[in-house]
């Protein structure tokens, strides 16, 4: 770290005027003195926001997850974001889990309902072996627009049947407003057949990341 002890002079920042700071090739930590505004500004990245989910647990648990065979049970919930935006992670909770369980679990993300599904948006794999909070990364996270209906469904990618499950936590009836839960017991590999369930939401979040940088006041 770099210390100026000094009892005789001061750090001068660079003074610019706004147009001069608009043209430098701005790196987060970045610190001027604006001369227009009388004001010592940084450049910064904002930081991760929320842009949707049903986030209150009301502890009731549902659907199993498995791979049971001959069927398969999956969780899917729809949404819509209040603005434009990437989804850069999908947040779950499992309220439950079989002993031993520990297997690859994928998000995908789709435009579209469960049932009137349309292409396939980004995805992300998370390994799943104890209860709580799971945050899953969407591999080239697609941008969202607002007032637009998406899902991402929640499922084990099949690589052969086992006796074993865990359960998804749901969030309290009717706090998200935008979307619903969605369950699939089907014994198709793809889940090609999905029920609304308009009595719960999943207990999940939507991140982005996508709220930008630029120059902030420090004072």
């Amino acid at each position: 770290a770099l210390e100026v002890a000094s009892t005789t002079g001061a750090v001068l920042l660079p003074r610019l005027t706004t147009a001069q700071r608009d043209a430098l090739t701005p790196t987060p930590g970045m610190m001027i003195f604006n001369v227009e505004s009388s004001t010592f500004q940084g450049f910064a990245n904002d930081p991760p926001f929320t842009v949707g989910g049903s986030s209150a647990s009301n502890g009731v648990q549902i659907p199993v997850i498995n791979d049971f065979s001959p069927t398969i049970t999956e969780a899917a919930q729809s949404f819509q974001v209040a603005a434009a935006g990437t989804l850069d992670t999908v947040v779950f909770h499992v309220g439950s889990i079989d002993p031993g369980f520990s297997r690859n679990v994928q998000v995908t993300v789709y435009d579209g309902l469960p049932t009137t599904p349309g292409s396939v948006l980004g995805s992300g794999t998370i390994l799943v072996n104890a209860t709580g909070m799971y945050r899953v990364a969407i591999t080239s996270p697609p941008l969202l627009s607002a007032g637009t209906d998406y899902f991402f469904a929640v499922e084990i990618p099949l690589t052969g049947p086992i006796a074993q499950q865990f359960s998804l936590r749901t969030g309290i009836p009717g706090d998200d407003t935008t979307g619903s839960c969605y369950l699939c017991n089907d014994a198709a590999s793809n889940c090609a057949f999905w029920n609304f369930d308009s009595n719960y939401d999943l207990q999940y979040e939507l991140i982005s990341n996508s709220n930008g940088s630029g120059w902030v006041d420090l004072h």
